[in-house]
C-alpha cells in the first residue's frame, strides 16, 4: 500500500476511534481514581496514589494516534502552567507500548509523564475502557475523579476543569 494511502487510512481510523469515545466512564466520575503504578520512559516507577494532594490528569493515548498527538502539547503547557498543583500522565494503549512509546519520547521534549500500560490495557479497562482516543480524564488533589472527555477539546476546557478542581477564582 502506497503512503498517501496508509495515512488516509490511518486518518479515517483515528477519526473514526476519537467518534467512538471511551466507554462511559460515568460511573468512574465522581468516585476515587483507580490506582496503579507504571514505569514511565526512563523506567521509574508512577503510583496514581502518590499524588495526592495535586490535580491529576489522566491520559489514554496511542503513538500512531493524530488527535492523541494534537492533545499532547496542550497537556504539556498545562502541566507547566500549574506546575507543583497539577501532574499529567499519559498512558500509551499501543499495541507493543515497550517499543512505540520510547521512540515517540525520544522525538519529543514534553514534560508530563509518558508512560505504558504493558498488560493489554488492564489500567484503561479499570477506568471503563477505552473504545476510542484520546481519553482523558481529571482527578482532583483528593483522588476523586472530576472530569472526563472524549477525543481532544479546545485547551480552554481543560483548563477552565482545572481551575475548578484546583479552585483557582479568576
Amino acid at each position: 500500500m502506497n503512503t498517501c494511502r496508509r495515512l488516509v487510512l490511518c486518518l479515517l481510523l483515528s477519526v473514526l476511534v476519537g467518534l467512538s469515545g471511551c466507554e462511559e466512564g460515568g460511573e468512574v466520575v465522581g468516585n476515587p481514581a483507580p490506582d496503579f503504578t507504571l514505569d514511565d520512559v526512563t523506567g521509574a516507577a508512577v503510583t496514581l496514589s502518590d499524588l495526592r494532594g495535586k490535580a491529576v490528569i489522566v491520559d489514554f493515548w496511542a503513538t500512531w494516534c493524530p488527535p492523541c498527538q494534537a492533545l499532547m502539547p496542550d497537556l504539556d503547557a498545562l502541566a507547566s502552567q500549574y506546575e507543583g498543583r497539577l501532574e499529567v500522565i499519559a498512558i500509551s494503549v499501543d499495541g507493543d507500548p515497550a517499543t512505540a512509546v520510547p521512540p515517540f519520547a525520544g522525538r519529543h521534549d514534553y514534560g508530563i509523564v509518558l508512560t505504558a500500560d504493558p498488560r493489554g490495557q488492564d489500567v484503561a479497562r479499570a477506568w471503563g475502557g477505552t473504545k476510542g482516543i484520546p481519553c482523558t480524564f481529571l482527578v482532583d488533589p483528593e483522588g476523586i475523579v472530576r472530569f472526563h472527555w472524549l477525543g481532544k477539546h479546545d485547551r480552554s476546557d481543560y483548563e477552565r476543569a482545572i481551575r475548578e478542581v484546583l479552585g483557582v477564582v479568576g
